[in-house]
C-alpha cells in the first residue's frame, strides 16, 4: 500500500480538502496551509483531509505560508478524517492556484509528492 512520506506535503488552502475514496496513509510528512479560499469564513473545525476507506497515521508537522497566522491551531485524527482546530486565524493569502476540492475513486490510496507540487498525486490500485 502506498502512503505520504516522511518528506511528503499536502498543500491545502481553508475551504478545500482532499477527498480519498478510498485509505489515506501518512507516514509524518507536512500539511502545508497555503492560504484561504475566496469567501472562506473562519471555522474553528476545518477539514483538511477525508478518506472513505479508513485514514492512518499523522502529520509530522504543520507549515503555513506567508499570511497566514493562527492564534493557536491543532491537528487532530479519527478513522476517516484529518482537520484543524484554530483559533485567531488570519489568512490575507488567498489561494487561487490549489483546487476548491480533490477527490479519488474508491479503492484509491493517496500519495502526496514534493513541497513544490501544489496538489497530491493520486494512485489507484489494482
Amino acid at each position: 500500500m502506498d502512503g505520504q512520506t516522511s518528506t511528503g506535503t499536502l498543500a491545502v488552502s481553508l475551504g478545500s480538502k482532499l477527498a480519498v475514496g478510498g485509505t489515506a496513509v501518512l507516514n509524518g510528512g507536512t500539511l502545508e496551509i497555503t492560504g484561504a479560499d475566496s469567501g472562506y469564513v473562519s471555522n474553528a473545525h476545518t477539514n483538511v483531509l477525508t478518506a472513505s476507506g479508513g485514514l492512518t497515521g499523522t502529520f509530522g508537522q504543520l507549515v503555513k505560508d506567508t499570511g497566514v497566522v493562527f492564534t493557536s491551531t491543532t491537528i487532530n485524527y479519527d478513522a476517516q478524517n484529518a482537520w484543524l482546530d484554530t483559533t485567531g486565524l488570519n489568512a490575507t493569502t488567498t489561494a487561487a492556484a490549489v483546487p476548491k476540492a480533490c477527490s479519488t475513486p474508491a479503492g484509491s490510496t493517496v500519495t502526496s509528492t514534493p513541497r513544490d507540487a501544489s496538489a497530491s498525486v493520486i494512485s489507484s490500485r489494482t
